[in-house]
């Protein structure tokens, strides 16, 4: 049997790689850490864990760094940075660190080192808080009028047991304040999280104040800053474009009147037959907003008018189903 000279050359190159790669010593890699970071009552004990990868052959055994940052990019803000023997494949601790800030924000992280080839492998950065956990940080929240309507924005630094928050208004600053809707927390978070809340029940002109009650999962609340608004009346006649559009099932129509006037929204096939009266009254000025229910109608597109006074406005819509 004849063996290609090409063949044998790939043979020899293969398993001379596959003899130099065997005995190459692998660092250790982390494969997770516990963020049980906590403080013990009035003692100022630190907790920080970590876990291993399962070992590797050839794989020798590891020296720990732990560093401890007054920022998340380390370097020149690490305040310790202790060296720590291996000590088996489970999970490792170090308590007792005490000289830390209370109150105060840092990041910490583990350097594994591989004691013969002296590589190493970092984890993941992770930020703690000296004051025990981390509170819901509330690091802005501002209200804004677009198109028409009053947007809530707020955004959370850290989050712990945060349940969620209640937005609240009122026409008075400090007096009484009604609820107007919830926005569910994301319970705990070391990332930075985006709210907002759209307030579509003003049609009326004025001040009007906003304030969010933040909830924790056992109950316990903590009001945020007030914030205020003015909101005028629109000022003239407009009906928008329904959302969404095509839609599935329901969908808003948003119109404007500047006067107190006879309005009726109707919607319409495209042969003109009456579908849905959805508007037949008498309403005073403002910004109003109507959920067509489409569930019983077949796919296809429908024209919705807007009457008010001797003025008409129409537009048209597509349900898909």
């Amino acid at each position: 049997m004849k063996i290609s000279y090409n063949f044998l050359i790939m043979f020899v190159f293969l398993l001379f790689t596959s003899m130099m790669f065997a005995n190459v010593k692998k660092p250790i890699n982390i494969k997770s850490y516990c963020g049980e970071t906590g403080v013990g009552e009035g003692s100022g004990t630190y907790i920080f864990e970590w876990i291993l990868k399962e070992h590797q052959n050839n794989t020798n055994p590891t020296d720990y760094i732990l560093e401890i940052s007054s920022r998340w990019f380390f370097k020149k803000h690490i305040v310790i940075a202790d060296t720590f023997k291996y000590i088996g494949n489970e999970t490792n601790r170090i308590e007792d660190i005490s000289n830390l800030d209370v109150n105060t924000k840092y990041w910490w992280r583990i350097i594994a080192i591989d004691s013969i080839t002296n590589k190493t492998r970092k984890s993941w950065k992770t930020r703690f808080f000296t004051g025990g956990v981390l509170p819901v940080e509330l690091t802005s929240f501002s209200v804004i009028i677009f198109d028409n309507t009053i947007n809530l924005k707020w955004e959370t630094a850290t989050e712990v047991n945060n349940y969620g928050f209640e937005i609240e208004r009122s026409i008075k600053e400090n007096e009484q304040y009604n609820i107007i809707g919830f926005v569910e927390g994301h319970g705990n978070s070391n990332s930075p999280k985006q709210y907002n809340f759209i307030d579509n029940e003003i049609n009326q002109s004025g001040t009007y104040y906003y304030r969010l009650k933040q909830v924790d999962n056992d109950g316990t609340f903590e009001y945020s800053k007030t914030v205020e608004i003015n909101f005028d009346n629109p000022n003239n006649f407009k009906l928008m474009q329904n959302y969404p559009n095509p839609f599935n099932t329901s969908t808003i129509i948003k119109y404007e009147i500047n006067t107190d006037s006879d309005v009726s929204l109707r919607v319409y096939d495209l042969i003109g037959n009456e579908i849905s009266i959805l508007i037949n009254e008498y309403q005073s000025s403002g910004i109003y907003y109507v959920n067509f229910d489409a569930s019983c109608l077949a796919s296809g597109s429908y024209f919705y008018r807007l009457n008010v006074g001797n003025k008409t406005f129409i537009k048209t819509m597509t349900l898909i189903k």
